[in-house]
């Protein structure tokens, strides 16, 4: 259900307001997502972020400024930096990785 609704909200999704949706407090939501995923509800976030991602790169031949905007970026400068942290590769770079298989 949490990542159902993390997916789902993906663009403008924050810990008060999913844990409003489950009525639950905050800081409740921050330990159970902790106690379910081993991560911080950010890391969570961040990783949902880039794994959407890195499908629409593969699936889509969308822009990167659409993707960026799909998974909640509205700075391309901040969806590249995440996606790079997280996979070492820029989008550009994983989705000619990808194409040429």
């Amino acid at each position: 259900m949490i990542m159902n609704y993390l997916v789902a909200n993906i663009q403008d999704v924050t810990l008060e307001k999913m844990a409003a949706h489950f009525g639950y407090q905050p800081k409740y939501l921050s330990r159970l997502i902790r106690q379910l995923f081993d991560q911080t509800f950010s890391q969570l976030k961040t990783e949902t972020r880039v794994s959407i991602s890195k499908s629409l790169l593969e699936l889509t031949t969308k822009s990167i400024e659409e993707i960026s905007e799909i998974v909640g970026y509205p700075s391309v400068s901040n969806y590249y930096r995440a996606f790079r942290l997280a996979t070492g590769l820029t989008p550009s770079e994983y989705r000619k990785i990808r194409q040429e298989g």
